[in-house]
């Protein structure tokens, strides 16, 4: 879990930025809070695996919506992560881990991951269309935006430096 925690952050990090410790953070919290609530009966909880479900989960949406092309490969591992995730949860046991020791996995944890790294990425898309106009077919419409922004400095009122900065030099299609 470790191995595959610190692949995906490292993959969203070198992309994104800091945007790795917000997912592991929520992610952390929303399967805390899951067991904590779900499963009262668990006395400990411990591990990685609920969040490296949700970095997977936010990497496969990220790159289905990132490539045209290859947009297969990351539906498929997303479609399977949801498979496993969903076979766990069925059947209460794990689907590529056996324990010997007595230690039991939690499907909870893999479920609420996931969740939560779907949850983080469709949160930054609603926060990217909420920042943008929106023409009648669905599209964003840079021109009309960036005439927004031009009424509001004309009424002494400074746009958001990160909203100017994204929109400068965009147009309608």
């Amino acid at each position: 879990d470790t191995v595959a925690v610190g692949m995906a952050g490292a993959l969203i990090e070198r992309r994104e930025g800091m945007r790795s410790f917000w997912l592991y953070a929520a992610a952390a919290a929303v399967v805390g809070l899951a067991v904590l609530f779900l499963a009262p009966e668990v006395a400990q909880y411990g591990g990685l695996s609920g969040v490296a479900c949700g970095a997977f989960g936010y990497l496969a949406l990220n790159e289905i919506k990132r490539s045209s092309a290859r947009r297969w490969l990351p539906m498929l591992v997303l479609a399977l992560l949801v498979a496993k995730v969903g076979w766990e949860y069925a059947t209460g046991r794990a689907l590529f881990v056996n324990m010997h020791d007595g230690t039991m996995v939690l499907p909870l944890a893999h479920a609420a991951g996931l969740l939560s790294g779907v949850g983080y990425r469709v949160v930054l898309i609603v926060r990217r269309w909420a920042d943008a106009a929106i023409t009648e077919r669905g599209d964003v419409c840079w021109e009309t935006t960036m005439q927004c922004v031009s009424q509001i400095r004309g009424a002494g009122i400074a746009p958001a430096p990160r909203i100017e900065r994204r929109l400068a030099g965009r147009d309608c299609p």
